[in-house]
C-alpha cells in the first residue's frame, strides 16, 4: 500500500503532465437543458457549483485520497458523486469524484485542477461509498442540443 507522501509525488508528476495538455473539456458555464438531462442520468440530486479550494492534502488523480487524508487532520467528511465536464458542441462526460464536506455541511472541492478551474458542478450520490472510479459520457450533441448517441466508457 502506498503512502500518502508517495501519492503525493505521484499527483504532482500526473498533475504537470496534464498541465501541459490544451484541454478539450472543462467545466461547464451554465446549467443549460443539455447539462441538466444528463445530470438527471446520473443521479437523483440536482447539479450544485462546488468551489474548487487550493489544500495540501488535495491530490490530483486520487481525489477520495486526498479528502480521506484531509479529514484525517481536519475532521468533516467525504461526499461522492458526479462531476460534469463539457467538451462544448461535443460532449458531456460524467466523472465519479470525491469532495470535502466541513463541519457546517459545505462542500468543497480540494482536488487540484492543471487548467485552473474555480468551480465545478457536482451530483451528489448518496448511494455510493466506495472509491470506483467510473466515467460516463454523452457524446455526439448536434447543433440542435438534442443527443444523438449515448455511450457508457470502461472504468479506468
Amino acid at each position: 500500500m502506498e503512502t500518502f507522501d508517495e501519492i503525493k509525488q505521484q499527483s504532482k508528476a500526473l498533475f504537470q503532465s496534464a498541465s501541459r495538455e490544451t484541454p478539450s473539456e472543462t467545466t461547464p458555464p451554465e446549467i443549460t437543458p443539455d447539462v441538466r438531462l444528463f445530470a438527471a442520468q446520473l443521479g437523483n440530486e440536482p447539479p450544485s457549483r462546488i468551489p474548487v479550494r487550493s489544500d495540501n492534502y488535495g491530490v490530483y488523480g486520487w481525489c477520495s485520497d486526498g479528502v480521506l487524508e484531509k479529514i484525517k487532520h481536519d475532521g468533516g467528511s467525504i461526499v461522492f458523486g458526479w462531476t460534469i465536464w463539457e467538451w462544448p458542441g461535443v460532449l458531456l462526460t460524467g466523472e465519479f469524484h470525491a469532495v470535502w464536506m466541513d463541519a457546517t455541511t459545505t462542500l468543497y472541492d480540494i482536488t487540484p485542477k492543471p487548467h485552473g478551474e474555480t468551480s465545478l458542478y457536482l451530483i451528489a450520490t448518496a448511494d455510493r461509498t466506495s472509491t470506483l472510479i467510473e466515467d460516463r459520457r454523452i457524446g455526439a450533441i448536434n447543433c440542435t442540443g438534442r443527443q444523438t448517441s449515448r455511450k457508457l466508457c470502461q472504468p479506468k
